[in-house]
């Protein structure tokens, strides 16, 4: 290779294959970079006995408000609100958020699966999952996971995050990308859904929760770009 070719060269696929190098002679074992990233989620303590306020969902062209609760076991109530379409999507967000603050032991959920390294991207270091849960694949970067690629209930989702907030307790995620695929074709079935979002402390207490989440749907077949508003408020800790 003489001088013009290397000056010819991408600069960025330079620092990127060294990146690789690197990554890869001072990574840890697979199985303990995928551990600490998922330790490191902002989740809820043992002690969370729920919390109730109240919402206001809209979409641009309809507003309704309403209040909500949830207890222990995160059963959610909406109340007030008649519409049956509106009322479910208020609990589908709640519950969502509510089932990734809760503590998982690690071992637990994955001990029929291994990891193994695979490429290493601007996303992070890719960890492939065999076993029970094949097929899964994620990305982890500075301890984050930057990309989730799983197989859930006949379908593939891939959810990219881009913003994060940093807590004394773990990571919580403020802006990202979700997307539904067929597994077998791997062809979208759904547009991709913006979601932002952002969290408040709960009664000044070491609870953050969810108090606002805007989610942009992207044109899809036969559907039109929307948007929907979810805003929580007047939330207080329910003490039994």
């Amino acid at each position: 290779m003489n001088i013009d070719d290397i000056l010819g060269l991408d600069i960025d696929k330079i620092v990127f294959s060294l990146s690789q190098i690197f990554m890869k002679k001072e990574s840890k074992p697979c199985i303990d970079v995928f551990r600490d990233a998922y330790n490191n989620r902002y989740t809820w303590e043992s002690d969370f006995k729920g919390y109730s306020g109240d919402v206001i969902w809209s979409d641009g062209s309809r507003k309704t408000m309403g209040s909500f609760s949830i207890d222990a076991e995160f059963k959610t109530c909406i109340k007030n609100i008649s519409d049956d379409t509106t009322s479910n999507l208020i609990k589908h967000q709640l519950w969502e958020v509510c089932i990734h603050r809760v503590r998982r032991d690690f071992v637990k959920v994955h001990c029929d699966n291994s990891f193994s390294f695979g490429n290493y991207d601007e996303c992070g270091q890719e960890i492939i999952v065999d076993g029970k849960n094949k097929g899964d694949r994620y990305w982890v970067k500075n301890n984050v996971i930057n990309v989730v690629h799983r197989n859930i209930h006949g379908k593939l989702i891939v959810i990219n995050t881009s913003k994060i907030l940093e807590t004394d307790r773990g990571y919580l995620s403020l802006e990202y990308v979700s997307q539904y695929f067929d597994p077998i074709s791997n062809k979208p079935i759904t547009g991709e859904m913006l979601y932002r979002d952002k969290f408040s402390v709960l009664d000044k207490v070491n609870f953050l929760v969810l108090s606002n989440r805007e989610i942009e749907y992207s044109p899809f077949i036969d559907t039109s770009r929307s948007v929907h508003k979810y805003d929580f408020f007047n939330m207080t800790q329910i003490i039994n």
